[in-house]
């Protein structure tokens, strides 16, 4: 199966979010898509669900780095030391697994091959979770699938549906591995593992547009960030 490796300058640090959500909207459009990438500042995103004030009152958003909602669920996550990727697909259930389950899992086991290659130990979460406590950080607490080494979670992600059409977002903390070296590792094996053929692409025109007007009117506007 053709996928599209996509490799974009981000214009700004809103503009991210924007475009996963622009490749949610037009995968019917296009091919499989994943990106792999680094945030150039630091920076927080914050759960579909999650409510902003309570997140500053417990002091889990520092004062001065900015933060952005995403279209996914799931708890915050300081992003800048980490590297974050989106999967976006039309009819999940022929690239990547039939249920939300699956697809946790097939990803993640995919992202444990290549840290054991940098020689990190991961193991995937029990379907039960073993979970440090109810927390509104990503990585204070622990889903079925989640990636785990010795020090504690390294990968979690969340997901969104809209119709046939799906979205992965998740984050990976790979600490002092070569970061370069890490995604060229994790191309080769999501080849490996689903059989994919991934090609470096640009978006389309329509992505392009639809990015940078959420962007605009959107991601970088507290009446989104501030919802809840």
């Amino acid at each position: 199966m053709r996928c599209r490796y996509l490799v974009i300058d981000s214009k700004s640090i809103y503009y991210n979010m924007a475009l996963d959500e622009a490749l949610l909207i037009n995968a019917d459009r296009n091919p499989l898509s994943i990106r792999l990438y680094r945030w150039k500042t630091p920076v927080y995103t914050i759960g579909y669900f999650q409510k902003v004030d309570e997140l500053k009152k417990s002091g889990m958003i520092k004062e001065g780095i900015p933060y952005i909602r995403r279209i996914t669920g799931g708890g915050l996550v300081k992003h800048g030391d980490d590297i974050t990727y989106t999967i976006s697909c039309c009819r999940a259930e022929k690239c990547l697994g039939k249920t939300s389950r699956e697809i946790y899992r097939a990803v993640n086991t995919v992202f444990a091959g290549v840290f054991k290659k940098m020689n990190v130990a991961a193991v995937l979460a029990g379907v039960n979770g073993s979970f440090l406590g109810r927390s509104r950080n990503c990585f204070e607490e622990r889903s079925a699938f989640d990636l785990i080494s010795a020090s504690g979670k390294i990968g979690g992600s969340a997901q969104r549906r809209k119709g046939d059409k799906f979205i992965q977002q998740g984050s990976l903390l790979e600490g002092s591995i070569d970061g370069d070296l890490f995604v060229e590792e994790c191309l080769k094996e999501f080849c490996r593992y689903f059989g994919w053929d991934i090609r470096e692409a640009c978006l389309s025109r329509k992505e392009t547009e639809l990015a940078g007007y959420l962007c605009r009117t959107k991601y970088s506007t507290p009446e989104w960030n501030n919802v809840r």
